[in-house]
Order: C-alpha cells, then sequence, then structure tokens
C-alpha cells in the first residue's frame, strides 16, 4: 500500500523557518535539512507504521542529524503532517503546541 502524504500549512511553515533558520547559517545545511524531509517522505509513503507513537495518534519521525521531529497522523491511507519541531523544546510545549493542530 502506498500512502499519501500531506502537509499542513502549519506543519510547512515550521519547515519553512527551519529552512530559512539553516540557510542563514550555510546555505548547503539549508538544502541538507528539506532534502531529508523529501527522503522521510519516501519512508512515508511506504511505511508510516514503523515510527513510534508519541502520543495518542500522533507519531514522530527524526530528522537525524537535525534536531527536528515531524509530527504526523496517518489516516486511512493519509499520512498528514501536523508539525516540525525541534527536538530540544520541552515535551510539554510540544504537545501544547500539537494539540491546538
Amino acid at each position: 500500500m502506498t500512502y499519501q502524504v500531506t502537509y499542513t500549512e502549519l506543519a510547512e511553515q515550521d519547515i519553512a523557518t527551519a529552512f530559512e533558520w539553516f540557510t542563514q547559517q550555510s546555505t548547503t545545511v539549508g538544502v541538507s535539512f528539506l532534502r531529508r524531509i523529501l527522503l522521510l517522505e519516501q519512508f512515508l509513503t511506504q511505511a508510516p507504521l514503523m515510527y513510534a507513537v508519541a502520543r495518542h495518534d500522533i507519531r514522530c519521525a527524526y530528522l537525524l542529524p537535525f534536531r527536528y521531529g515531524l509530527y504526523y497522523r496517518v489516516v486511512a491511507e493519509e499520512v498528514i503532517v501536523i508539525g516540525c519541531l525541534h527536538a530540544s523544546r520541552r515535551p510539554r510545549l510540544i504537545w501544547k503546541t500539537l494539540s491546538t493542530r
């Protein structure tokens, strides 16, 4: 089964903000960040359930070596990415952010 990956507007904003920050450090690092997201997206189209449930129905796939997690839900044949957040945030802040999405 192949899943369709979609991004919420807020997730796209998270990614854009992180990309801008990385690009300010180095264009190469910014591009590497986006490539890592695209690679992870390929995994999500094939096997989104391979990543652990972080809380309730939200799963998290880490964008290593970047300290970001891609948070998503699997609904039927769709993977809905709801956030891309830095892993150093306090867990309570992460869940507060995601609970509104």
